[in-house]
């Protein structure tokens, strides 16, 4: 028997500052919108929010003309990278205030960040190659982090050539012994349950390549990629500029250990895994607007969407997209069409995201802060706009690219041989959607754990 993770454990690798940012900054632009909606007057709400802690630390404004001079700090717009140093434990996610409870362990050198995340992947299995933290050990036995245990067998179904749905945005493709993991979030803070199947964490154990389509914590969680072999390829997005919208993804990577992290630009590069070929596409959608322009055009959430080609199959992964005031993800679909041939299937989330909240999508406002001062002062006005495809924007793109079969997934966590979240009501929509557009296309009944064969 071995020390082993417990599986109600979750952990999440961040930096202390900049949760104490988030938090901050939350409060600021909540109090702010607010006070819009209930006076009416965006000078005056900026003009009663100056006298609040922490406002002259994001934003400034001239007291002559407020609605029109208001505007964040260029730092804060365009922040630099921030380094892990801190790891945050949740014991026992199975309880309903147990993040309240989180506790944290400050990571003050980079060589601690590295050996906190080889004593992670020695606890979820690697105890061959990582070598523990003692101390760190200690602390998380003291905490009920770990438990003597065997790792349960790996699935066998999940080694056998296909599309294998994990959870939420994660899906496992398979191919003659070569794999490629998108998205993988095993264990993360604030994100459904920890782990409803212990055994997938032997993929990080087989697994060939690794995906990130963006940089949101439900799809890019450094303490879940530290269960991973640092040789593993990790293929992520091209970031010429990091933005309140899209932090690093590299430069964490780097401070964990990770050897191979290949940056790939939009149409430029085929990358292959075995027999599995790799190709990032543009990812347009789930930015402030959708509608109109930001205040700065370099503010971007920005991700690829991915083509996945086996000898048998080609599929197009395209969570969290979009349309944009001045892009379409149907436009895209047209050009792959053209450069590649019909679509086997399209696999994506069908919530629709819209702007109810002002932390709406991050939780900490930023998404509201890249708006221009005119879409902050008539908030209350976005509401209609969808920041994501949702089933009848899904329906146009398969129908644009011809594809034959449709797979949800990424509408959240739940349980294994589940649907997700509205899978059944948001599937019903997308195939009325269809039918409207007069594809062809079948929708996969396909839940959490589900596999489909090639």
């Amino acid at each position: 028997m071995k020390k082993m993770l417990n599986p109600l454990t979750a952990f999440s690798l961040v930096n202390e500052a900049w949760c104490d940012e988030q938090i901050l900054l939350s409060n600021l632009v909540q109090s702010i919108a607010d006070d819009v909606v209930q006076q009416g007057s965006f000078a005056n709400a900026i003009e009663r929010a100056a006298r609040l802690p922490g406002f002259s630390r994001f934003f400034e404004y001239d007291p002559a003309d407020p609605a029109a001079s208001f505007r964040p700090h260029q730092q804060l717009l365009f922040p630099p990278d921030k380094p892990i140093d801190m790891l945050l434990i949740s014991p026992d996610v199975s309880r309903a205030d147990a993040y309240a409870e989180q506790r944290c362990l400050l990571l003050t050198t980079s060589e601690m960040v590295r050996q906190a995340t080889d004593t992670l992947a020695w606890i979820a299995g690697d105890q061959q190659k990582a070598v523990p933290l003692p101390p760190l050990l200690d602390s998380l036995d003291a905490l009920g982090c770990l438990t003597e245990a065997e790792l349960p067998p790996f699935p066998s179904r999940f080694a056998r050539n296909g599309i294998h749905r994990l959870q939420h945005a994660s899906l496992l493709y398979v191919y003659n012994g070569a794999s490629v993991l998108i998205d993988p979030v095993l264990h993360s803070i604030g994100f459904g349950r920890a782990a409803t199947d212990p055994a997938l964490l032997e993929i990080s154990r087989s697994c060939s390549a690794i995906l990130i389509s963006h940089s949101h914590g439900d799809h890019f969680e450094p303490a879940s990629l530290a269960l991973f072999p640092r040789q593993t390829p990790i293929i992520v997005p091209k970031i010429n500029r990091t933005n309140i919208l899209t932090s690093s993804i590299v430069a964490p990577l780097h401070t964990m250990g990770f050897e191979n992290i290949i940056e790939v630009e939009w149409w430029q590069q085929a990358i292959k895994v075995g027999d599995i070929t790799v190709t990032a596409l543009p990812f347009y959608g789930e930015q402030p607007r959708s509608q109109a322009p930001l205040r700065h055009t370099e503010l971007r959430n920005i991700g690829n969407t991915y083509l996945i080609e086996t000898p048998c199959d080609r599929s197009w992964l395209i969570v969290d997209t979009g349309d944009e005031f001045d892009q379409k993800m149907s436009s895209v679909a047209l050009t792959l069409k053209e450069k590649y041939g019909s679509v086997d299937h399209v696999a994506s989330n069908l919530g629709k995201f819209r702007i109810r909240i002002p932390t709406y999508v991050s939780g900490s406002g930023s998404y509201w802060v890249c708006l221009k001062n005119e879409d902050m002062a008539s908030f209350a006005q976005l509401k209609s706009e969808c920041l994501t495809l949702g089933p009848q924007g899904v329906a146009e793109l398969i129908a644009a690219c011809n594809c034959r079969s449709f797979i949800p997934y990424a509408d959240w966590w739940g349980e294994m041989g589940q649907p997700s979240t509205n899978q059944a009501d948001l599937t019903d929509e997308l195939k009325v959607e269809l039918k409207r557009v007069g594809s062809a296309c079948s929708v996969e009944n396909i839940n959490i754990g589900d596999s489909l064969l090639f």
